[in-house]
């Protein structure tokens, strides 16, 4: 979402038209751009979801650190929809610098 942009209950909804100015908000990200210069991933980026796993997290654990286990059941994993993970994409990007230098800390 635009920086200033009101949050619309509209806008939340899985239409083509929220999913195409989400890829819109991505194609235009700057780290998007800097992600596509640095990489040789065949994926451009546009197939891009997110996941959220439903085993919880141990206390004082980070989002971030190695599994506890080398095998993460399929089933332990949840794919987010289309408009939801395209949201979660685009919210990454913009705070990209962000986040990362928070997680390095």
């Amino acid at each position: 979402m635009a920086e200033g942009e009101e949050l619309r209950p509209d806008l939340l909804k899985n239409t083509p038209s929220n999913i195409a100015r989400l890829e819109d908000v991505i194609e235009h990200s700057k780290a998007r751009h800097k992600y596509l210069a640095q990489t040789c991933s065949p994926s451009d980026g546009g197939d891009v979801r997110w996941y959220f796993c439903k085993i919880p997290l141990a206390p004082n654990e980070l989002a971030a650190s190695v599994p506890r286990t080398e095998m993460v059941g399929k089933s332990d994993y949840f794919r987010f929809g289309m408009r939801d993970s395209l949201a979660i994409e685009a919210s990454f990007l913009q705070r990209e610098e962000e986040l990362l230098s928070s997680w390095w800390r």
